[in-house]
């Protein structure tokens, strides 16, 4: 907790820094220029790896230091986006003050399509608050030990899917918006076989060597290793399901429509993973947490796959020379 709260107090005051190098990195995206977006991004977390043992193991600044790294980080995201947007010949929009005015009509469906990742995270912090609560009553603060490990390495699989979800939402929402639902079908048919590829290759990597990717992060505990190679291998075992969940939410954040979006990540996240995780563990134990996981990413994702199916059949019926029935 003290080391929480010290990072906190630096970092804190700058995170109006963070939400502009998040948000306006995407709009450099938008324009068509996913270059130039991916080399500020790159740049921006070298740098933060860079600082990160420069402070402390140089200065001796210990988790302040790391605040600071990141922070400068930002600094220089944000700057580099912002220079683009007034001072750069290479950029479609421009940015300028009279602009910087929020107008209603914009600002509601920014807040529309925003809505549906804001959920999911807000329910992710949520459910990892008793995710904790039932490892501690059907484990102990090994098994808590071994939840760190375990979400890290789903984060890396996790991680070029929501790379994918990124790169294929403007190009459907483009497409969506000029009426190509050719190319909006085709554009999903590629994010589902990609997010396949993807995550089958972490699923067969998790299950080959997964106590190997748990003892990083043991520093030798053998009890944490055992509880963390069991934990992993159920919790990661519907992997290749959670791709199609997540492109299916990113079709229809791209297609503007936030209510399906919003509902699909709920059902993942709340909906079923709660009521698994209330009564599961009752009967099979630490085992039973684990495995809400993936009970929750199978049957959402048939869900989410039932609700594109409907959207597409229903699309190519109000076009039907657009685009062919399923």
């Amino acid at each position: 907790m003290p080391y929480a709260y010290e990072y906190l107090i630096w970092f804190l005051p700058f995170m109006a820094v963070d939400f502009m190098a998040m948000g306006t990195n995407g709009c450099i995206r938008s324009e068509g220029n996913p270059h130039l977006a991916m080399k500020i991004a790159v740049t921006g977390a070298l740098i933060n790896i860079v600082l990160d043992p420069v402070f402390l193991f140089v200065f001796h600044m210990g988790v302040k230091g790391v605040a600071i790294a990141t922070v400068i980080a930002r600094i220089y995201t944000a700057g580099s986006v912002i220079w683009h947007f007034t001072l750069s010949k290479n950029h479609y929009l421009k940015l300028k003050r009279k602009n910087l005015m929020p107008m209603w009509e914009i600002v509601k469906p920014m807040l529309a399509i925003g809505a549906s990742p804001f959920t999911m995270n807000l329910a992710t912090t949520v459910i990892t608050v008793f995710m904790n609560r039932s490892l501690l009553m059907y484990g102990n603060n090994v098994a808590l030990g071994a939840l760190g490990a375990i979400q890290s390495i789903f984060i890396m699989v996790e991680t070029p899917l929501r790379g994918l979800m990124m790169a294929g939402q403007p190009i459907i929402g483009y497409n969506f918006g000029a009426k190509i639902y050719k190319r909006v079908k085709s554009t999903l048919k590629v994010s589902y076989l990609y997010s396949l590829i993807i995550s089958l290759t972490g699923f067969a990597i998790v299950n080959i060597w997964s106590r190997s990717l748990v003892s990083l992060f043991s520093k030798g505990d053998q009890q944490l290793i055992e509880v963390g190679y069991s934990g992993l291998r159920i919790y990661m075992l519907m992997i290749p399901m959670v791709g199609l969940h997540m492109m299916s939410v990113m079709y229809f954040q791209a297609t503007g429509k936030p209510k399906q979006a919003i509902f699909l990540n709920l059902l993942r996240k709340v909906i079923i993973y709660m009521p698994v995780l209330i009564f599961l563990p009752k009967v099979y134990g630490l085992k039973g947490v684990w495995a809400t996981v993936p009970i929750s990413d199978l049957f959402s994702a048939i869900v989410a796959i039932g609700f594109i199916y409907y959207e597409l059949k229903s699309t190519s019926k109000k076009h039907p020379d657009s685009l062919k029935s399923l």
